[in-house]
């Protein structure tokens, strides 16, 4: 019996088994509820694939359902700025705030001090040594200071401070001298403290009153009829001090010509024998001014003899010249007699052909080219005269003047260009440019073709005087040398107009002429009566007399002193430019025998005409180092370029070429 019930559980459990093995053999959805990957009823594997989360630099990728983990860990990223002591670097002191570590966001700190922040504020100073100084070496003195011995030094801690110091004490003793080049300058010392201390500013013995019974001299090159002019001023000056009791004599001296004046100056300046004041190129004030002989006009400017209202009354481009000696604009002299270029033309020939006054250079060449085409010219060619129709007479002006004008630099305190030479330790070359070069070689192309020349290329030291000869019909020379330009004999009408232009929109006229300079005198007295005669010199009613001369007067002595004519010289200021009898001047205004208005302008009126209209074309050159030397190779590049054989060589070449040279030359490399 018991092995019958055996044998019915047995194959009861076999048919069991095949019951559920038959079953999992049919279809079924796959469940796995305990995340295993395995099916719960078939136990087939990877049912479903693993999800990992992102590894952290503290945490493996691990798979969301199972818990599998897989990788690496990530390495720290320090960017949270958290300030506390354990992420202290340094702590704050007087001049700096805290600097910290940054710290990962696992709690991890790092420790390269490429990894940090700052925060926080700085601290104060302390003094935990008693010293009165700060501890943390910011140089910061904790004293109250009391000096009550007025040393500078501190009487509690001994702390000296440069900035107590007060330079405010005109002391004149020998000790205070200003000295240049190992040379004293006259009357100038350096301030100095209440202590004795010298500071770094300076000051000029400048005297408080008018100076009384004091001789000066004025030494100048100019001729007769511009003498008398100069006597007119000065009796007004000298009257006009009179009258309030100060006797102050002025002696003009004329040395009829500029190179007699400068040599005279130079000599003069080596025993002390020198003017007071004097009429001056620029390149001469530099050379005063290397000498120590000149004065800086600043000191009296700055002063209550200053200019004040009047500085502003200067044409603007004949003050920039006397304030061009250096970056500072530091003021050396005033203007005295100014003029600019304009144009003379043979108006006679003009008009017999229907030409008219050019504006343009491109203008110039078309005369030029249609001169060329008449008969005048043919005659002058077959005499075997040189004819052309355009001469510049300076060489060294039309370079400068052409430079400007095609939009180039000429000198500067500052290198604009990018490719100046620096030249002295005082400034730039900076002529070497593209524009300065089309320039030149447009002047070259039209000599070639037979249209323009210079001076030299007659052999004679001005255009006029072939001008005149109707070998060329047109010039550009001084506003001041009109009469130069008319021919003696009569066979031709002048006529004048403005330097013609690149661009007529973007006009640019040269100016030049001479300032008036103040040279250190021993006593104080006749340096600053020489000041005040330069500011009498250069005043409203003397520029109005040296432009449009004077009516009879009766001078300081009592003498009869007739009527005189004024310059051809362009107004140095702007309110004698402007005033109704400059203009009325220029335009020839007359009284006739009835009394009646006539107008009748001579050449040199004419001249003027044009010439103010270019006030606004004017424009300076820095004078700086030796900028006459400057002036003269210039002048060699024009001649070189134009009257120097130059082959089958390619002009660009040898335009460069030309001016490396030139710049070496006033380099001396």
């Amino acid at each position: 019996m018991k092995i019958k019930i055996r044998t019915i559980a047995m194959i009861s459990i076999s048919i069991l088994i095949l019951t559920v093995v038959a079953s999992c053999k049919k279809p079924h959805e796959h469940i796995d509820d305990n995340n295993d990957h395995i099916c719960d009823i078939c136990d087939e594997l990877n049912i479903t694939d693993h999800t990992y989360t992102n590894a952290t630099c503290t945490q493996l990728a691990t798979c969301t359902k199972c818990g599998e983990t897989t990788g690496t860990y990530l390495p720290h990223i320090f960017d949270q700025e958290i300030a506390n002591e354990k992420t202290l670097v340094e702590s704050a002191t007087c001049f700096s705030k805290s600097k910290y570590f940054k710290m990962c966001v696992c709690g991890e700190i790092s420790n390269d001090i490429q990894e940090t922040f700052i925060y926080g504020d700085m601290a104060e100073h302390k003094d935990d040594d008693g010293d009165y100084m700060c501890d943390y070496d910011c140089g910061t003195s904790l004293c109250n200071h009391i000096d009550d011995i007025k040393d500078h030094i501190c009487d509690i801690c001994e702390y000296e401070n440069e900035l107590w110091h007060e330079f405010n004490q005109e002391n004149k003793s020998e000790e205070y001298l200003v000295y240049e080049n190992g040379v004293a300058l006259r009357n100038t010392y350096y301030y100095s403290c209440v202590c004795g201390k010298k500071g770094n500013e300076i000051f000029l013995d400048i005297p408080k009153n008018i100076p009384n019974g004091v001789e000066i001299e004025f030494w100048h090159a100019m001729g007769t009829s511009n003498q008398a002019l100069i006597a007119k001023i000065i009796d007004d000056f000298e009257k006009y001090y009179s009258n309030m009791g100060y006797h102050i004599n002025v002696t003009q001296v004329s040395l009829g010509d500029y190179n007699t004046l400068n040599n005279a100056i130079l000599s003069k300046i080596k025993t002390n024998e020198h003017p007071t004041v004097a009429q001056t190129y620029p390149h001469q004030v530099l050379a005063y001014k290397d000498l120590n002989a000149i004065r800086t006009l600043d000191f009296y400017n700055n002063s209550d003899w200053g200019l004040k209202d009047e500085e502003s009354k200067y044409v603007d481009e004949f003050l920039n010249q006397c304030k061009s000696y250096d970056e500072n604009g530091t003021l050396y002299c005033l203007p005295f007699n100014k003029y600019t270029e304009v144009l003379y033309y043979n108006k006679t020939i003009f008009d017999k052909y229907g030409w008219e006054a050019p504006q343009t250079w491109d203008d110039v060449i078309k005369i030029c080219e249609a001169f060329t085409k008449t008969s005048e010219y043919q005659t002058l060619k077959n005499a075997g005269k040189p004819v052309y129709g355009f001469s510049y007479d300076s060489e060294s002006t039309m370079f400068t003047t052409l430079t400007k004008q095609w939009g180039g630099e000429y000198l500067g305190y500052e290198n604009t260009t990018g490719n100046g030479t620096l030249f002295e330790d005082n400034g730039y070359i900076l002529f070497d440019n593209e524009q300065s070069k089309e320039a030149m070689k447009f002047y070259y192309e039209n000599y070639k073709k037979g249209y323009m020349a210079t001076s030299t290329c007659f052999g004679v030291s001005l255009s006029s005087n072939v001008f005149t000869k109707g070998q060329c019909i047109m010039t550009v020379y001084s506003n001041a040398g009109a009469r130069y330009h008319m021919p003696l004999d009569g066979s031709f009408e002048l006529g004048i107009a403005p330097c013609p232009q690149k661009n007529i929109n973007d006009p640019y006229a040269y100016q030049y002429g001479t300032d008036v300079s103040l040279f250190q005198c021993d006593d104080p007295q006749e340096e600053l009566a020489g000041w005040l005669f330069l500011k009498w010199l250069t005043n409203y009613e003397s520029a109005l007399i040296w432009t449009t001369g004077y009516d009879e007067y009766t001078n300081i002595d009592g003498q009869f002193v007739e009527s005189a004519k004024g310059t051809a010289y362009f107004p140095i200021r702007k309110d004698v430019l402007n005033s109704e009898k400059y203009k009325e001047y220029i335009l020839g205004k007359q009284l006739a025998i009835d009394g009646s208005v006539v107008y009748n302008p001579t050449i040199h009126n004419l001249a003027c005409q044009v010439a103010v209209k270019q006030e606004s074309w004017l424009f300076t050159i820095p004078a700086f180092g030796e900028t006459d030397n400057v002036k003269q190779e210039t002048k060699k590049i024009v001649l070189d370029l134009l009257y120097t054989e130059h082959g089958s060589n390619e002009i660009n070449l040898v335009v460069d070429d030309i001016y490396n040279n030139a710049i070496k030359e006033i380099t001396n490399k």
